[in-house]
């Protein structure tokens, strides 16, 4: 777990992982011998039709600047017979040339092919949907209340975060196995924060989507050390999340009217979407939230 003030969520988060795995993979490479492979990056968040997002950049040598551009690429993504391509649209994003709903259960495949590289193939399963059982949206916590949600089938793990919506900072963010552990996280991690509106984001990940934040961020899962990928081809990550998302009162006085509660709830999630999501792993600075989609599991924007 971590506290920081940034402004942007998850999802993302993948800043420095984005910047992190780039650098491994320079390092790790032998430069007389190294060749480089496609790096692929894309999140498809469950909800109402939208363009995604896939990033497509290539690994670079230690001795090499890396590019933010990266045009050239053939992407498609299929659910069972439908095909949808995806048109470059600057740097090294690739944009759905058509909104596509993502529905909990679908399974996507997804290619990417460029000249002078191998085809980067990966496939994604979407989790199903769940359920946030407390708090409830406008209640007031405290320290002795906790976070319970239903558990989500075919998901690998969860990405749990708290934003101050007053403040628009995150809080903290965490990921948590889905396995034999209680869906159910106490909210003594807020013992120090001020008096205000919360938003408390919870985003089922599947296990491609999972691993790959495991290598940034910590929790009860731990981390992932792995060198093997989600991606068949070169390197990256191709996976899907369903996102729950309400906002509360800490420790405020329940004896008036709340209406910034009320406000809040009507925002629409931070976190999956179908922009820029996550940091590229090619950048070797900041950006914003998580892949393919809108570019993030809780948002980062």
């Amino acid at each position: 777990m971590r506290r920081t003030s940034r402004s942007a969520l998850p999802a993302l988060l993948l800043p420095a992982l984005a910047a992190c795995v780039l650098f491994l993979q320079c390092r790790l490479a032998d430069p007389d011998r190294f060749e480089p492979v496609l790096n692929v990056q894309g999140y498809l968040p469950a909800g109402n039709a939208r363009l995604l997002l896939v990033q497509v950049n290539r690994t670079y040598a230690i001795t090499e600047p890396p590019s933010a551009d990266f045009p050239g690429a053939a992407v498609t993504a299929r659910r069972g017979g439908e095909a949808i391509a995806f048109a470059h649209i600057g740097r090294d994003q690739y944009r759905s040339t058509r909104p596509l709903d993502v529905r909990p259960g679908d399974r996507f495949d997804l290619e990417v092919a460029h000249p002078g590289f191998d085809t980067v193939r990966g496939r994604a399963l979407v989790p199903d949907s769940f359920t946030l059982v407390t708090p409830r949206p406008g209640d007031t916590v405290t320290v002795r209340d906790s976070l319970v949600w239903t558990r989500s089938d075919r998901a690998g793990g969860y990405l749990v975060s708290i934003r101050d919506e007053l403040a628009d900072s995150l809080v903290f963010d965490f990921l948590y196995p889905n396995d034999t552990l209680p869906l159910n996280v106490p909210l003594f991690l807020l013992t120090r924060a001020p008096t205000g509106t919360y938003r408390f984001t919870v985003v089922a990940l599947d296990t491609n989507y999972y691993d790959w934040l495991r290598r940034s961020l910590g929790g009860p899962g731990g981390r992932n050390t792995s060198d093997t990928w989600s991606v068949s081809g070169g390197v990256g990550v191709f996976g899907a999340g369903f996102e729950r998302s309400l906002a509360v009162c800490y420790r405020c006085d329940t004896t008036g009217y709340r209406p910034e509660i009320e406000k809040s709830n009507s925002r629409k999630p931070r976190l999956p979407s179908s922009t820029r999501p996550w940091p590229a792993t090619n950048s070797r600075s900041p950006s914003s939230a998580i892949p393919v989609g809108r570019a993030s599991p809780a948002s980062r924007r």
